[in-house]
């Protein structure tokens, strides 16, 4: 389902949910997806309370430190200030991971006024371009949320038992 560009992006900047406890749950989510794009440097956004944290999950290269992350939106001159950093790092791609009762839309906007070509993310609403790649949660609430929009998406995820170490191990 997903282009042939994703395979190009060298540089995938990837949010987290808000939780810390859904952030450590995504540590199989970031090695499947390690699998799927090798080359890519996979740089992680996160909030400061968070970022020691997400910093030692498997599959994160970097950590993207900022305060307006988990409330993007409510203040503009730190919206600014992210959406500013974010195109200074020159992403090729953003994967915005959410919970299952979460938007991605606020971070997909951020990616978009950043100039992020390709925004992945999952919802129960469209819209519009702000993803570039719009998936619709799956029927079946056990699933892993994460996992789940990586493979509806057409990225190849590897079971638990055949994943590969991860990076720096």
């Amino acid at each position: 389902m997903l282009p042939n560009a994703w395979q190009r992006v060298q540089r995938l900047l990837v949010t987290c949910p808000s939780p810390v406890a859904d952030a450590m749950a995504l540590g199989l989510t970031l090695r499947s997806l390690h699998q799927a794009l090798p080359a890519a440097v996979v740089v992680l956004l996160a909030s400061p309370s968070r970022s020691q944290i997400v910093s030692l999950l498997p599959g994160v290269d970097q950590v993207l430190v900022h305060s307006a992350v988990d409330r993007f939106g409510s203040d503009a001159a730190q919206a600014q200030d992210l959406i500013t950093t974010i195109k200074a790092a020159q992403f090729g791609g953003a994967i915005v991971f959410t919970g299952p009762a979460q938007s991605p839309y606020p971070l997909a906007y951020a990616c978009y006024l950043a100039g992020i070509p390709l925004r992945l993310g999952q919802s129960l609403e469209f819209g519009g371009g702000v993803l570039s790649d719009w998936v619709k949660p799956g029927p079946d609430p056990c699933l892993d949320h994460n996992l789940y929009l990586l493979e509806a998406a057409g990225l190849a995820i590897a079971k638990a038992s055949e994943q590969a170490p991860p990076r720096g191990s």
